[in-house]
């Protein structure tokens, strides 16, 4: 296989093994400060943490040089993102690189905007597409504010949005201009069969697809390319147009080294990047 381009993984990971994977926040802060010193440290991003936890983390970096460590913060509903930012704020250690927000029940698409136009907000915030009645919705009051969309892919199989619905999500940001961030990826490539009960897109599947969708593919052709699972869908990397990642931002992952190690498995990043236990 020939080159890919260079940029296309940097900074494309961010740790989300608090926020969605339940570890404990001084195991993650470790693991995130080895894996910034790590071979593969240019493709990783922040560490997402939830608002709930600041206490926590500003308990466990006080003695951490100011601005030392990078964080995505996660909040539950856009009424609180506004607090929550100026709560990082008296964390000398931590920066705030990006905000995710949560849509819950009953918030209505056009409140979200008001709420998160405030002084100090991240350029790099994602509202989670709620993948009800709301979505279309909420994509369009997105257009054009600067703000992103969270998509959230993969999953036991009864508790993940469908590829039709992750596709069509796709093909309304890719005509809306609307960047975005996915999470719930553990993959290079999909795979529906590693462990029974679960389907799983892979991140060449995922920027692959938002590509295609920028290009005017249909829903139709971005389920096929979601559920490739064939090696022949790496050769595809070699022709993304760099400016993909401007459409897929940044992807939030459960256990960053696994990633790692599969991406190098299918050799889209150099062996020496993989983890030695």
């Amino acid at each position: 296989m020939g080159e890919r381009d260079p940029h296309l993984f940097q900074r494309l990971f961010d740790d989300d093994s608090v926020s969605s994977g339940g570890v404990p926040v001084a195991d993650a802060l470790s693991q995130h400060e080895r894996d910034r010193g790590a071979p593969f440290r240019a493709m990783i991003g922040s560490l997402v943490v939830p608002a709930g936890a600041l206490d926590e983390v500003a308990a466990m970096t006080k003695e951490d040089a100011p601005g030392s460590v990078a964080i995505t913060l996660r909040v539950a509903e856009p009424a609180a993102a506004e607090a929550a930012v100026a709560a990082v704020a008296d964390i000398a250690a931590v920066r705030l690189e990006a905000l995710d927000v949560a849509l819950p029940d009953g918030v209505e698409p056009g409140s979200v905007v008001p709420a998160l136009t405030f002084a100090g907000r991240p350029a790099r915030t994602h509202v989670a597409l709620p993948y009800d009645w709301r979505s279309r919705s909420l994509v369009k009051e997105l257009a054009g504010t600067g703000l992103g969309a969270k998509l959230r892919v993969g999953g036991r199989a009864g508790q993940r949005p469908s590829d039709e619905l992750v596709a069509a999500s796709l093909v309304d940001i890719a005509l809306a201009g609307v960047a975005c961030k996915v999470v719930g990826v553990d993959r290079g490539l999909a795979d529906a069969v590693a462990r029974p009960g679960y389907e799983r897109t892979g991140v060449l599947n995922l920027l692959v697809a938002a590509d295609a969708a920028c290009d005017g593919a249909d829903q139709d052709e971005i389920v096929q390319i979601l559920r490739a699972g064939d090696s022949g869908l790496m050769d595809a990397v070699l022709f993304l147009d760099p400016a993909v990642r401007e459409v897929l931002q940044v992807v939030g992952v459960v256990d960053v080294d696994g990633l790692v190690d599969d991406l190098v498995h299918h050799g889209l990043v150099p062996v020496d990047h993989q983890q030695v236990s």
